[in-house]
């Protein structure tokens, strides 16, 4: 089986690439800011699964999500359209898709492109919440990677509004699940929202991970599967070179 991953080396795509390489029965192509058009033709025609995640995020222009990010999905529908064989497609959506900015907008134009291709398009959209984990870049746009990297590099961490709720998931859970669905033979097209993940205050966040650099692993202020997967992530970045 051959699996397409667009935005391989970014956050979502390296650590789907991590998980994947312990399947011995597929074989991992990979597209990036580097590749041409041309290449992602060849790649499309000949995969069997295709997750896009290939996107800007946090563009200048916000024109872009359109000009970018809706574009490449355009195209990518439209070569699997000539397949003559059936193709599982995931998609990296967002919970933004319900709020008024033009990066949910984008994403909710996107998804509807992928709703409406042929039947040899068997999608998966994910609509995800703030994901963290390994392989995020500090001090960019991921909070969590931003509090773990600060906080175990005696680096300053600023917050502005500390009871503002975050809905975050760990990415490792995430993507056991949608493998999982992608294993089912009964797959049909679907949006999913995702029930594992948690709607957390900013402070207890950071308090929780500053309590990991005070070497407390239990700290009881969060569910205690989301502490243990905060403290992995946590210890990851503690090791982290310089970004």
């Amino acid at each position: 089986m051959n699996i397409l991953v667009t935005g391989s080396s970014g956050f979502l795509g390296t650590n789907l690439l991590n998980y994947l390489k312990s399947k011995s029965d597929i074989s991992v192509l990979t597209y990036n800011k580097e590749n041409n058009l041309n290449e992602l033709e060849n790649l499309c025609l000949n995969s069997d699964v295709v997750f896009h995640f290939a996107a800007v995020l946090r563009p200048e222009n916000t024109q872009d999500y359109y000009d970018i990010n809706v574009r490449l999905t355009s195209i990518i529908i439209e070569i699997l359209e000539k397949k003559t064989t059936p193709t599982k497609f995931v998609f990296s959506s967002s919970i933004q898709v319900n709020l008024n900015n033009e990066y949910g907008k984008s994403k909710l134009l996107e998804e509807k492109i992928i709703m409406s291709s042929s039947k040899k398009i068997t999608y998966i959209i994910c609509r995800f919440p703030n994901l963290f984990g390994k392989y995020a870049v500090p001090n960019t746009t991921n909070v969590i990677s931003t509090f773990c990297y600060n906080t175990s590099h005696n680096l300053p961490v600023t917050i502005n509004d500390g009871n503002k709720y975050l809905n975050i998931a760990f990415v490792d859970d995430i993507l056991i699940d949608i493998i999982g669905k992608l294993e089912c033979e009964s797959l049909a097209s679907s949006i999913i929202d995702f029930n594992n993940s948690y709607m957390v205050k900013l402070i207890d966040l950071l308090y929780t991970i500053i309590g990991f650099a005070d070497d407390q692993k239990k700290i009881g202020i969060l569910n205690e599967k989301l502490e243990n997967s905060l403290y992995e992530t946590y210890l990851y970045y503690k090791k982290s070179g310089k970004y």
